[in-house]
């Protein structure tokens, strides 16, 4: 999601929102997860996400 629509959502600029957002993940208060539906795939599944 774009910051101006994450703003846009939570009601406040993009700027605050990346501020915020930034600030939530340095701290580690908050982070990233990806979850993969396994079952659906006849082979096992590696996901890496790179930011």
């Amino acid at each position: 999601m774009a910051w101006h629509q994450l703003a846009q959502v939570a009601g406040t600029s993009a700027a605050t929102a990346r501020r915020r957002t930034e600030r939530l993940l340095g701290s580690g208060e908050a982070a990233l997860r990806c979850d993969v539906a396994g079952p659906l795939f006849e082979r096992p599944v590696t996901v890496s996400l790179w930011a």
